[in-house]
């Protein structure tokens, strides 16, 4: 049985680079997640070895592995060509699952696996833009299902679902955007 955050798979049914700054606001300390679509080099890849998260269509062997098609079919999505934004290295991934409808459509929900666990998530867009191949979001932290014994490592999943945002930018796989700028208010 896959475990989303404190419940199990059944009882919920009804995943680039980017370089951190962190910055202050209104004398709040913020971090800033900024991606952008740049060629490789030595030098990028050696400075971006912590940055591995990559916007990807999910492979056959992972969509089995991860069991991507029941949690597919729990959403709705069983005739969907799965995509995430993954961290092969670290275990991790995050796959956008829906968004809501009229006064919630800048709701998103997501799956974020982490290292075993799966971590349903709700976020929210509070602000954002697209103007043309750039962008910006500020995503705030709704919903975050953390088994308690992962509550001591909450910080470290925390940034890695801020790293993973950054790539996703405004949708993944899908995104046209060449540089894209994310900040979060959790």
């Amino acid at each position: 049985m896959i475990l989303l955050g404190a419940w199990s798979l059944m009882d919920i049914c009804h995943t680039g680079n980017a370089q951190r700054h962190d910055s202050k606001v209104e004398g709040r300390s913020i971090k800033l997640y900024v991606s952008k679509t740049i060629q490789s080099t030595a030098q990028h890849e050696q400075e971006n070895k912590t940055m591995a998260f990559v916007n990807e269509y999910v492979p056959e062997e992972d969509i089995k592995k991860y069991g991507l098609e029941e949690i597919n079919q729990c959403y709705g999505k069983a005739n969907v060509r799965p995509d995430w934004t993954i961290d092969r290295e670290n275990d991790v991934y995050l796959r956008w699952i829906v968004s809501g409808e009229d006064e919630f459509k800048n709701q998103h929900d997501f799956t974020f696996y982490w290292k075993g666990t799966l971590i349903f998530v709700r976020l929210r867009i509070s602000n954002g833009k697209v103007l043309g191949s750039r962008g910006w979001a500020n995503w705030r932290l709704v919903i975050m299902n953390l088994p308690d014994e992962l509550e001591e490592k909450k910080s470290e999943i925390i940034a890695d679902l801020k790293a993973a945002l950054a790539v996703y930018k405004d949708f993944g796989v899908y995104s046209t955007l060449v540089e894209h700028t994310a900040t979060f208010e959790f």
